[in-house]
């Protein structure tokens, strides 16, 4: 019985031995860990899209996690997760992140596709394009876009969708269908248009919200005067 105490105490004291990257065994795991936390981070990106186009809003850290498998190190003894600002922290320990071999793995886009490392952090690569516009949406509304109220009613100013359209600064609403609003589109024609706007109301020159509109989108006011949105800003067609 001694003996297999014994036993059993030196087995635990290998397993927790400090990480000697000195040795061989020893870095090609510590590679491995890395690669895995890579991948991790990466499938953490694909959550964060996929969550952001069906939620229409950005995710917490609980909702990520909720919805992927965890993993496990071999060698590296990882800080703890964390979200802020849309960015995941670096949690890779100092001694790796001392090792210049080491952590040039961890930062360079060799094995990325969705994130990528810069100053300290991990960020996300938004890869489809109607996220890519939520997202826009959502930080321009500061937060979730809700559905529009029902009814029949008069709302302070809100963003809200409804029957897959966007209606922004909505202050009426008349059996359920908004009516009176400083801007519209149809969700499928983010890209091309056609998006209405009431000129009168939003100037074309300085109002944000015309910032997340793509470059080519064709733009009506309520007087049916033709723009497009191009990389100086909105212009007038003739």
């Amino acid at each position: 019985m001694r003996n297999l105490t014994i036993l059993i105490f030196f087995i635990s004291n290998i397993s927790c031995a400090e990480l000697n990257l000195n040795n061989f065994e020893d870095r090609q795991s510590a590679i491995e860990d890395i690669k895995a936390l890579i991948v991790f981070e990466e499938r953490l990106a694909v959550t964060y899209e996929k969550f952001i186009l069906n939620n229409y809003k950005k995710p917490l850290l609980s909702d990520l996690l909720n919805n992927i498998d965890n993993f496990n190190t071999k060698k590296i003894t990882l800080a703890d997760l964390t979200l802020t600002n849309d960015r995941f922290n670096n949690r890779l320990p100092n001694n790796i992140i001392n090792d210049e071999q080491l952590f040039e793995i961890y930062k360079s886009n060799k094995y990325r596709d969705r994130t990528y490392f810069y100053n300290n952090n991990i960020y996300f690569i938004l890869k489809d394009d109607f996220t890519n516009h939520l997202y826009g949406l959502i930080n321009y509304n500061k937060g979730e876009i809700l559905n529009c109220p029902t009814g029949t009613l008069v709302v302070t100013k809100q963003n809200c969708k409804y029957n897959n359209h966007i209606y922004f600064n909505l202050t009426k609403i008349e059996n359920s269908n908004p009516i009176e609003y400083e801007m519209a589109y149809f969700f499928e024609y983010f890209k091309l248009g056609p998006i209405v706007f009431d000129s009168q109301k939003l100037n074309i020159e300085s109002n944000s919200i015309f910032q997340n509109i793509p470059i080519g989108a064709i733009l009506y006011d309520f007087e049916e005067n033709k723009y497009i949105k191009t990389k100086y800003g909105i212009k007038v067609l003739k």
